[in-house]
């Protein structure tokens, strides 16, 4: 369940740290992102993702361009349906239409979310968990960058954010506002982002 919220306040909050990602297209076209903790390159459509602390690769191998299987460097493959977790992984949201402008709608208060990047409990779960939740390759991989650059803001600290989320009547929008922090009592504040979801 921890994981799951973690991934949950990742995918959500992917943009707030988003003008400090940096793409690598240097010398190797084939290197999508290059970043301190991370790198990730593409192989024949898939993609290669580096953990260059842990010195540990997984492919994140796709099908339509969403992820159908995941390899791990010690030769284990698994399909995201192969998680062994007790909590269900819940997609999350659908393309808002062209024209619709959530935040015009009147947003009631559902709940608060805490989470933060140490929450990262088993290295293979966690990669499992990602593709089941954010199936889309291209997304794996913003999250990926996203997760590098969270390090980084915090000098490879752990980053402490508050999730407040609210619905609108219909429960079909929902709003989520991303406070990040540097400490757990979340007094050091970061920045704050805004993000709408349309789940159905």
């Amino acid at each position: 369940m921890k994981i799951l919220k973690f991934i949950i306040s990742i995918v959500l909050t992917v943009s707030i740290i988003s003008p400090n990602i940096n793409f690598a297209f240097a010398e190797d076209s084939n290197v999508v992102f290059d970043g301190e903790f991370y790198k990730i390159t593409e192989i024949d459509n898939d993609y290669q993702v580096l953990d260059k602390e842990n010195n540990k690769t997984v492919d994140l191998i796709a099908e339509n361009g969403k992820i159908s299987k995941i390899k791990f460097d010690d030769g284990t493959v698994v399909t995201p349906s192969q998680q062994n977790t007790t909590t269900p992984v819940k997609r999350i949201g659908v393309p808002i239409p062209k024209g619709v402008d959530p935040s015009r709608l009147t947003y009631h208060y559902l709940d608060t979310i805490y989470s933060d990047t140490y929450k990262i409990s088993n290295y293979k779960s966690f990669w499992i968990t990602i593709a089941g939740a954010v199936p889309p390759l291209s997304l794996a991989v913003t999250i990926v960058s996203f997760l590098d650059s969270v390090r980084s803001l915090n000098n490879n600290k752990v980053v402490y954010f508050k999730t407040k989320r609210y619905y609108a009547d219909g429960y079909m929008y929902y709003k989520y506002v991303t406070y990040a922090y540097k400490d757990s009592s979340r007094k050091k504040f970061i920045k704050k982002k805004t993000t709408y979801i349309k789940m159905f």
